[in-house]
């Protein structure tokens, strides 16, 4: 039987990295269980392989996949255990480079952001295709997620790690030093427009900042979003302005969200929105003191960049 690509040796690596220095830190590596599934039921029926697939991927992690993927009927799990298979040499490359790279790139987090403290999960696990990564918080636990099969389907064997890393464990970070809306859900309109905007702006700023040889379109993951959302820019500016302390789904869902919508927005403009926000504040102030700004400071400062944007198209360099 094959071993699993992301050894015992890396994830040590990864763990004695910089959260060793006072944080508590674990990994969940779901990987390693599918991995198992996969050598052993290749040539079951269909109805087995979902069935060992339940077993013996989702049961072990239960409260992982219901938190972070939900359920999914045995239909869908054969359509997509059929659909992955194309994607099994990606997912190992994948696999590996997370184990082998991901203590480099968190070490130069650190450097650049030593007070950085976490305690928590990082789960390398198959999601369906939901998010290449992200961050959450279930039963007062704080989880960093790792989709190594939406990675390999999005951005294939080659995909720029240190960039996703960097943006998501910057999301961690920001949580630690600014706690306003920690808690606060999103989907009930309980966060304002202007700190999803910021949020994400920035965490896509540092990564840039951490990554500064990285495209654009890599830091953004995305080949044509700077040029759809320049193309309209003082439209989308004004509108994120005139609603920037509005908590409602209906104004922050087309700016944030992955999903095409009606309005003419390009998905996630808002992230690149906000990082020329934050381009433009962190002309003169710190990635530190950035990461510290929230409630009328920073609104104001963030208004004065809308307006420039509104007016311009554009933050000159």
């Amino acid at each position: 039987m094959k071993r699993p690509l992301l050894t015992i040796a890396a994830l040590v690596l990864f763990a004695a990295g910089a959260f060793a220095q006072g944080n508590s830190y674990q990994t969940v590596n779901i990987i390693e269980d599918f991995w198992r599934f996969w050598e052993t039921s290749q040539s079951a029926d269909e109805a087995t392989r979902v069935k060992n697939f339940r077993e013996m991927v989702i049961a072990p992690h239960a409260d992982i996949f219901a938190g972070f993927t939900g359920q999914r009927s045995d239909e869908d799990l054969a359509k997509y255990l059929k659909q992955i298979e194309k994607l099994i040499p990606r997912m190992r490359s994948v696999n590996a480079r997370l184990g082998s790279e991901l203590p480099l790139h968190e070490a130069k987090f650190l450097k650049a952001l030593p007070d950085m403290k976490w305690k928590g999960k990082v789960v390398f696990m198959p999601n369906y295709g939901i998010t290449d990564s992200g961050t959450g918080r279930m039963d007062d636990v704080d989880y960093l997620i790792f989709g190594v099969d939406t990675i390999a389907a999005k951005y294939g064997e080659n995909a720029d790690l240190a960039a996703l890393f960097h943006h998501e464990l910057f999301h961690m970070y920001h949580s630690q030093t600014v706690a306003a809306f920690k808690g606060k859900s999103r989907e009930n309109g309980e966060v304002p427009l202007y700190w999803l905007v910021w949020g994400e702006g920035l965490a896509t700023y540092v990564s840039h900042r951490l990554n500064p040889d990285a495209t654009l379109e890599q830091i953004l993951l995305n080949k044509t979003l700077a040029e759809q959302t320049n193309a309209a820019m003082p439209r989308f500016a004004k509108e994120i302005r005139e609603n920037i302390d509005s908590g409602d789904p209906n104004i922050w869902k087309p700016f944030m969200s992955a999903g095409a919508n009606d309005k003419g927005i390009p998905p996630r403009s808002g992230y690149y929105i906000g990082y020329l926000i934050a381009s433009e504040l962190g002309k003169k102030t710190s990635l530190q003191k950035l990461a510290r700004l929230s409630g009328e400071e920073l609104k104001k400062k963030m208004v004065k960049a809308l307006a420039k944007l509104e007016k311009q198209g554009t933050i000159a360099k």
